[in-house]
């Protein structure tokens, strides 16, 4: 019985190395494609004034309460690369 189990386990090693020699591993590495950007408040300012001086302390900008994002590309035009993005992801 030893030569039939041994038989058995070379078949089954050789289909093992089969296998192992048309497998292919891929890795995808996927992040979000983002739209927005935020913008520096004192390079805001500038480009709005850009003659004012240097703030003061009472005229400088509270950041807590205001904020500056820009939009990069339309997203009409950005989503069908999001829904393919998506499809690549699933």
């Amino acid at each position: 019985m030893t030569a039939a189990t041994t038989a058995a386990d070379r078949v089954r090693d050789q289909q093992v190395l089969t296998i192992l020699q048309r497998s292919v591993c891929l890795t995808l590495d996927c992040h979000y494609l983002g739209n927005n950007r935020k913008v520096d408040l004192d390079e805001f300012v500038n480009v709005a004034a850009p003659d004012r001086e240097e703030p003061d302390a009472g005229t400088a900008i509270d950041e807590s309460a205001f904020s500056v994002t820009m939009r990069l590309i339309d997203p009409a035009i950005l989503r069908p690369v999001l829904r393919v993005l998506g499809r690549v992801k699933s």
